[in-house]
């Protein structure tokens, strides 16, 4: 989803065989994994609200305002989805030249993310490891960036910006609740 326009988004997705192209977008499963800005998905890659890609080099590089998100394909419908933004690059060449395009091998993705982060997933089960070290399923971490953090089964979600945060509480009878500048709205 891109900020500038949230209608503009890319999915990877798993149609269920035999259902019928008007319930697909209901009848779907996902099998997706992401470390940072580094997603690996298996399935179709939807390109939603008009949202389209060029050609530069290896990948297929979709913008939309300032968002830039890099698509590599994969064998077996293996689709790696990398993101950035003009704030971080100064251009969409410098975004191209920045990436490592990944590799299938005996059924693991290797690749290394924009932060020199190596990532390797095993697409039997979708497991991952980062820079040698398996990461535990589930994750302690559900969202872990600077404006998005929530904790495994919390039920809380915390979005940060330069003006305020929102906390989601779930187990808050206050739920949402929102902060800033110090004052609290429920």
């Amino acid at each position: 989803m891109f900020a500038a326009d949230p209608s503009q988004n890319l999915r990877v997705e798993k149609p269920l065989p035999g259902v019928k192209p008007d319930r697909r977008r209901h009848e779907v499963i996902g099998q997706v994994v992401q470390h940072r800005s580094w997603l690996l998905g298996q399935g179709v890659l939807f390109e939603d609200g008009g949202v389209t890609a060029t050609r530069m080099g290896d990948w297929c590089v979709y913008r939309v305002g300032r968002g830039l998100c890099a698509h590599f394909r994969l064998p077996d419908d293996y689709h790696v989805l990398q993101v950035s933004d003009l704030d971080t690059y100064s251009d969409v060449q410098s975004f191209v030249r920045a990436l490592s395009t990944p590799v299938m091998v005996q059924g693991r993705v290797l690749g290394v993310t924009l932060d020199g982060d190596r990532v390797m997933v095993d697409t039997a089960n979708m497991s991952i490891s980062v820079n040698g070290r398996p990461r535990p399923h589930p994750p302690i971490m559900l969202h872990d960036c600077g404006l998005m953090r929530s904790e495994y089964g919390s039920g809380r979600i915390t979005i940060t910006t330069e003006a305020a945060s929102v906390v989601f509480d779930g187990n808050s009878p206050l739920w949402p609740s929102c902060r800033g500048s110090g004052d609290e709205v429920s």
